[in-house]
């Protein structure tokens, strides 16, 4: 298994370093990040690193400060070892690295495989695992459709009343639902969709009253967490479609629980498709 070492130099030189074994890393100050840095040095959510296979890209969640990949402001891009990010003063080295474990147990499989029967029994059981990937490719990913429904409707929100005092409470009642779901989106994907839309009412409520800096403060939250979950939904699809073509049935019912959840209430081939997908993996029956 990889996982990947973050070297995080402080501004006042001190140094940390972390291990961290996840497809998804993200480094900010809130109290769910992976790799939690001060307030006063970095956003709530600032960077987000993901691996895909072998690759391990970065992106950037927040530009207050910008964050810069060996001196350069980035956006997206895709890490090399010892890439150096940055945040302002602060400096994170990415490197990743084997868990000796696991390179202790790949040198014992090299050391059993000399034998001529353990290689004859390796190349059967490779065999078959081949005819399982192609089976199982061809009777679901083959059929994958091309485009999901959308997450989050184009229209703008409201508030749902035009009377000052009920339009301050509805503010008030949305968004403190909009910031408990999302606190709770790393657990359950389906909240940050509805977190969205709680803040985009909310908005629209506060914006009815006559409060314009509190409009558009939890307007840029909606903004900002509307491409975290587009970007995740996207990022979930594209490992729901690797696994199937690996015939990696845990990470593709460990996706596609996540997608059902994230396209709740959502109709058309793809969401027919995922729950079609669900049922030969099997998922309902291991859920209980």
């Amino acid at each position: 298994m990889n996982v990947v070492q973050l070297e995080v130099t402080f501004p006042d030189g001190r140094i940390e370093t972390v291990f961290v074994d996840a497809e998804r890393i993200l480094i900010g100050s809130g109290a769910h990040c992976d790799v939690r840095l001060p307030g006063e040095l970095a956003a709530h959510e600032h960077i987000a690193i993901e691996i895909l296979g072998e690759t391990v890209r970065v992106e950037a969640l927040s530009f207050e400060p910008a964050p810069t990949l060996d001196g350069n402001v980035v956006r997206r891009a895709a890490l090399v070892p010892g890439s150096i990010l940055g945040i302002g003063a602060l400096e994170i080295r990415v490197t990743p690295s084997a868990v000796v474990g696991d390179a202790e147990r790949v040198r014992k499989e090299r050391a059993a495989s000399g034998s001529a029967v353990v290689r004859m029994a390796m190349v059967a059981v490779v065999a078959l695992g081949a005819l399982g990937v192609i089976f199982f490719n061809s009777r679901a990913a083959a059929s994958a459709p091309i485009a999901p429904p959308e997450l989050f409707a184009d229209t703008a929100a409201t508030c749902a009343t035009n009377d000052a005092a009920q339009a301050r409470s509805l503010s008030l009642e949305k968004r403190v639902a909009a910031d408990g779901k999302r606190e709770r989106y790393p657990f359950y994907v389906e909240e940050g969709v509805e977190a969205v839309s709680l803040y985009e009412q909310a908005s629209a409520c506060f914006r009815t009253i006559g409060d314009i800096g509190a409009s558009d403060e939890l307007a840029a939250v909606a903004r900002q967490l509307r491409k975290e979950v587009t970007d995740d939904a996207r990022t979930r699809r594209l490992r729901l479609e690797r696994a199937l073509i690996t015939g990696d049935r845990e990470v593709g019912a460990r996706e596609v629980v996540a997608l059902r959840a994230l396209y709740t209430g959502k109709r058309g081939p793809y969401v027919e498709w995922i729950s079609a997908v669900a049922r030969k993996l099997d998922v309902d029956k291991e859920q209980k």
